[in-house]
């Protein structure tokens, strides 16, 4: 199962901005059982893929609660594909789905 966040409107030919990738892994990490506890840290960013997507390696702490009673907090370092999407209304966005 693939999910996605998004961000804001993105140009036809260009890399989403470093600010661009955070908000719409934001709102992917969002759709997940995860919490991000610290600001999401950018590690590395790729070449458009042939998906048209951009990979953007990042590493943030995050938690999750275990058997709904225990939390546990840990370091969470993961490669984001990045690419345009449109909205229900048709707006171009950025989305996010993290590589497996």
């Amino acid at each position: 199962m693939i999910q996605v966040g998004c961000s804001k409107s993105p140009t036809l030919s260009e890399a989403p901005s470093d600010e661009e990738a955070v908000t719409a892994i934001k709102a992917f990490i969002q759709t997940t059982p995860i919490t991000a506890l610290s600001p999401i840290q950018i590690l590395e960013k790729g070449k458009r893929g042939q998906n048209g997507a951009w990979p953007f390696k990042v590493k943030f702490t995050a938690s999750r609660f275990i058997n709904y009673t225990k939390r546990e907090e840990f370091v969470k370092e993961a490669t984001y594909d990045i690419s345009r999407s449109q909205n229900k209304t048709g707006k171009s966005m950025w989305v996010a789905a993290e590589e497996k």
